[in-house]
């Protein structure tokens, strides 16, 4: 009886709204009435409806993070190859007094691997920020995954990394007369 569901659902310390909402449709789903005298017995088909509606869901946000990913990294190799640019004289300075093309990458890549790290830490207290926020007008627990923030940072660094590698190759080819004499 709904008298017993509510003194187990208190007993657990499940007693939010949201919960017993989500309860409430679960049971609501597995009693629905299609205008016939038969009713769902059986919650599978209603679950696997549920799963398969779930996993469209899922794929067109992984298909939005990864367009909004690309486009990130876009940006990001648009960035270092306005940065490539506006030091040609500096890199050129480098290359004719000896320096390495691994180097003049490596730099470059560091530049970007630091600035899309920079990001991924905005991006990661924004997030739990916004967690809290609406922990508090909400009035329920937040819990922040400290691997899921670090593997989040991390990605966000290989992103700088693989769209940062166009300009550092860049950089590093350039001929040191040219470069010198740009302005």
């Amino acid at each position: 009886t709904d008298q017993q569901k509510t003194a187990a659902l208190e007993a657990a310390g499940l007693t939010d709204p949201i919960p017993t909402q989500l309860i409430k449709f679960y049971n609501d789903l597995l009693h629905l009435d299609f205008g016939t005298s038969r009713r769902i017995q059986n919650g599978a088909p209603v679950v696997k409806v549920i799963g398969k509606k779930f996993g469209v869901s899922m794929r067109l946000g992984l298909t939005a993070s990864a367009i909004s990913l690309v486009v990130g990294g876009i940006g990001v190799m648009n960035i270092m190859l306005v940065s490539v640019t506006e030091r040609t004289r500096e890199i050129g300075l480098k290359i004719a007094i000896g320096a390495q093309q691994s180097r003049i990458r490596w730099q470059f890549l560091t530049e970007a691997a630091v600035l899309t790290s920079m990001g991924g830490i905005l991006g990661v207290g924004c997030g739990i920020g916004l967690a809290e926020m609406m922990s508090h007008v909400m009035s329920t627990p937040v819990a922040i995954s400290v691997p899921a923030c670090i593997i989040a940072v991390a990605f966000s660094m290989c992103i700088g990394v693989v769209f940062g590698f166009v300009p550092a190759v860049k950089a590093s080819k350039l001929n040191p007369i040219e470069a010198l004499r740009r302005e």
